[in-house]
């Protein structure tokens, strides 16, 4: 699946289909849920991702919501729960932690809780543009100015352009 500024397309063979939310749902076995429709209206999802189990996450660029079943689960608001003015990612790593990139820096929702870096973590401020899990379990985090983070044994090393990159701006973030 990938969401794009204009919509969600979804790989089918050798090319991209576009495809809406409720069927992006229904081929996972959910049925379209008329909470999502109320909270988030559909033409307002910039941001939608499975998570652990019967969780599901959307986000627009001003409100996170997670979902249980029909039931919403949280709701995370920018300028409020979120810190910073836009959502620009949004993320679920193999433990059900969903994370969440603005332009103002990353959080993480654990558990029913939104965890803040500390002020003097350089991601507690940056422009988040991209996150991604590994096939061992560490994160990447691209950011617009600051390169690429990556967290491993609890630790983020910072990897920019004096380490090789070619620009300290990361907007994308793939194994390979």
């Amino acid at each position: 699946l990938v969401s794009t500024d204009i919509g969600m397309a979804e790989l089918s063979g050798d090319r991209f289909v576009p495809v809406s939310v409720d069927e992006f749902l229904a081929a996972r076995g959910h049925r379209p849920w008329v909470g999502l429709k109320a909270a988030l209206p559909k033409d307002a999802i910039e941001y939608s991702l499975p998570m652990n189990g019967d969780q599901f996450a959307v986000a627009n660029k001003s409100t996170m919501l997670v979902f249980r079943n029909e039931t919403i689960l949280a709701r995370l608001t920018v300028g409020a729960e979120i810190s910073g003015s836009r959502i620009q990612t949004i993320f679920a790593d193999r433990e059900g932690v969903l994370w969440i990139g603005t332009n103002a820096g990353l959080v993480r929702w654990a558990k029913g809780n939104v965890e803040r870096f500390p002020i003097t973590d350089p991601l507690s401020t940056a422009s988040i543009l991209a996150v991604m899990e590994d096939s061992e379990g560490n994160l990447w985090v691209g950011t617009e100015t600051g390169g690429l983070d990556s967290l491993r044994d609890q630790r983020f090393r910072t990897i920019d352009t004096r380490d090789g990159l070619t620009s300290d701006r990361v907007t994308t973030v793939v194994e390979d």
